[in-house]
């Protein structure tokens, strides 16, 4: 097959990586996968009234042009091209092409038929990124929709109306994530992506380490983040931007990774830290209902309650005999959630008749 994803612009996030990793397994399987995103990356807020952000666009796709095409933060085996717009005389003709945030379903949906049946993979929803009506209008566009959580096929089918073709969890990479769980000797250690968006629930993971650093004097916060964003603890052990051999280092250094969230689409890290047999808690968002087992994989808790987050996470810390136990459970578990596997299900929908 021929498959085209439409990138809104290069940058290292979450959502970028997945579509990445889905082109490097179908071009292993063979398939011509191209992967397209413009010089000057999308804008996802309102229309194109603030000329600073307007400039902070065209300066970043200058950069793009000295950068050259390619992507420096992924292996990328796929072919990869940079249209100065996504309009369909830039885009190849093919027998797929994907969406793959919401500014770039509204260019999918215009193109004609000839750049292949339309799909919409939906990883977020993503009203902290842009004005809620452009967001939502995305929602029921004619593209044959493919989302990696459970809640957002809820979403889809309650508030919107629309068929899901399927939920593909995403996979994790066990070649780079791997470990034993932590021993028991030696000071404890709690794990913690750092982030600015405030539904990332930060301020919470904050509150529930301090309250178990008083039940545990010596608790080390290791933080690591792809920039520095304010308010870092000056005590934290922080990691700007580790490659991957060293976040894989980060999981097994800790006893325990918090993922403090109140809203996500089916994050990475809590899968990762898994992985690498690290006993993880989690608040009960994007994809933890799918991918874990509330007490017996990982310890899970409602959002926004940094007060159960710390008994939790003190639960743990307290009892190393659990701690192991979650960890090496976790560890088995998430053994399932392979890149092959959710390639398997998205070929699956790439060659499913249309039911638009």
């Amino acid at each position: 097959m021929r498959i085209t994803f439409i990138l809104p612009f290069i940058n290292m996030t979450g959502g970028n990586k997945v579509i990445l990793q889905y082109a490097n397994c179908l071009t292993t399987r063979g398939h011509q996968v191209t992967v397209a995103y413009p010089i000057i990356p999308l804008r996802f807020g309102a229309p194109w009234s603030d000329l600073h952000t307007l400039y902070v666009q065209v300066m970043q796709g200058l950069g793009n042009l000295r950068k050259g095409v390619r992507v420096r933060w992924f292996d990328l085996h796929a072919r990869l091209i940079r249209p100065m717009t996504l309009s369909a005389r830039s885009i190849p003709d093919a027998d797929a092409v994907v969406a793959t945030a919401w500014p770039t379903a509204y260019y999918v949906h215009r193109y004609p038929p000839s750049k292949g049946e339309k799909f919409y993979i939906i990883q977020h929803y993503e009203v902290w990124s842009g004005p809620k009506g452009l967001v939502d209008g995305t929602w029921t566009l004619p593209l044959k929709k493919i989302v990696i959580a459970s809640w957002l096929q809820e979403l889809a089918e309650h508030q919107f109306g629309q068929r899901v073709e399927r939920v593909i969890t995403n996979g994790i990479n066990l070649d780079d994530f791997y470990g034993q769980p932590r021993a028991a000797s030696g000071p404890k250690r709690v794990g913690m992506l750092w982030h600015y968006l405030e539904w990332k629930g930060l301020q919470d993971g904050l509150t529930a380490f301090e309250r178990a650093r008083e039940r545990f004097p010596g608790l080390t916060l290791v933080l690591f983040a792809t920039h520095r964003f304010p308010g870092i603890p000056e005590d934290a052990e922080f990691h700007l931007n580790p490659p991957i051999s060293t976040i894989r280092e980060i999981y097994t250094s800790c006893d325990v990774f918090l993922s403090p969230s109140w809203s996500e689409g089916c994050q990475a890290p809590p899968m990762e830290a898994m992985a690498c047999g690290c006993a993880v808690v989690a608040t009960n968002v994007g994809g933890i209902p799918d991918y874990a087992i509330a007490g017996e994989t990982a310890l899970v808790v409602p959002p926004k309650r940094p007060d159960l987050l710390a008994e939790a996470l003190i639960e743990l810390l307290a009892d190393d005999d659990n701690r192991q136990r979650i960890a090496l459970a976790g560890q088995r578990h998430i053994q399932q959630f392979t890149w092959d596997r959710a390639t398997d299900q998205l070929e699956g929908v790439f060659r499913t008749p249309c039911h638009l």
